[in-house]
C-alpha cells in the first residue's frame, strides 16, 4: 500500500495536536499515536522509522522511503555460496534456467571466492552482475 507524503505530515501533526491539547508527555504519545497509524495501514513500519515527525511533508516521505529500502536491502541480501535456484532467481536478468546453472557450476566447482566469478557462469554477464551487486555477498 502506498502512503501519500501529505497523509504521513498530517497525521504526524495531528498526533502532536492531539497531545498538546490533552496535555501529555507529548513525545511519547505522538511516538505511539503515529507508530499505531502507520501499523493500522499494513505498512512495514519500524518505530524509529514513526516516531520521527517532520516539519517538511517532503522530508518525512524520503526518510520514510530511505529507511524503508534500506531494510529491504539488508534482508534481501544473497549468499551466493548457499543460495538456491528459486533465490537465484529472485535477482534481476537472472531466470530459473540460469539459477539452476550457478547452482550447478556451484556444486561442480565448489564455493565462490568472489562475488565476481559469477560471470564464470554461462548466462552471467557483467551487467546482470553489476545490476544485483548490492544483493549478493560471499560468506562462509
Amino acid at each position: 500500500m502506498r502512503i501519500s507524503r501529505t497523509m504521513d505530515w498530517q497525521m504526524c501533526r495531528a498526533a502532536t495536536r492531539r497531545t498538546q491539547s490533552f496535555g501529555v508527555a507529548n513525545d511519547l504519545v505522538r511516538r505511539v499515536l503515529v507508530a499505531g497509524f502507520a501499523l493500522s495501514l499494513g505498512g512495514v513500519a519500524m518505530t524509529a522509522q514513526a516516531a520521527q515527525c517532520y516539519a517538511d511533508p517532503v522530508l518525512a516521505y524520503e526518510a520514510m522511503i530511505a529507511e524503508r529500502v534500506q531494510a529491504q536491502k539488508v534482508a534481501a541480501r544473497i549468499n551466493i555460496n548457499t543460495a538456491t535456484a528459486a533465490q537465484f532467481a529472485t535477482l534481476q536478468g537472472v531466470g530459473v534456467k540460469t539459477a539452476e546453472e550457478i547452482v550447478l557450476y556451484r556444486e561442480m566447482f565448489g564455493e565462490f571466492a568472489r562475488i565476481e566469478d559469477l560471470m564464470k557462469v554461462r548466462g552471467v554477464g557483467k551487467a546482470t552482475l553489476e545490476k544485483n551487486r548490492a544483493r549478493l555477498a560471499v560468506l562462509d
